[in-house]
């Protein structure tokens, strides 16, 4: 997914990030002292976590069902 890419280097960096939990979401700051308030910013509901913000958010989820749909992809996302 990120050799031999052709899409822009910040696009690729900013993949490896996600793909590797690096991102700098509001508990990994916390983590080294920058202090944020960690509730997600979209739903409200739940600390900002790299899970929740890839999978567990009813935002990310409707993402994630739009692209399979579009993608004509069959899968079980409860999990």
């Amino acid at each position: 997914m990120i050799c031999n890419n052709p899409a822009p280097p910040y696009c690729l960096f900013g993949t490896w990030l996600a793909i590797h939990a690096r991102l700098p979401t509001c508990d990994r700051l916390n983590k080294v002292g920058i202090h944020y308030d960690q509730l997600y910013i979209l739903c409200k509901k739940e600390n900002e976590t790299h899970p929740h913000l890839f999978f567990k958010c009813e935002y990310s989820e409707a993402v994630w069902t739009s692209i399979l749909q579009w993608s004509k992809v069959s899968i079980n996302t409860s999990n």
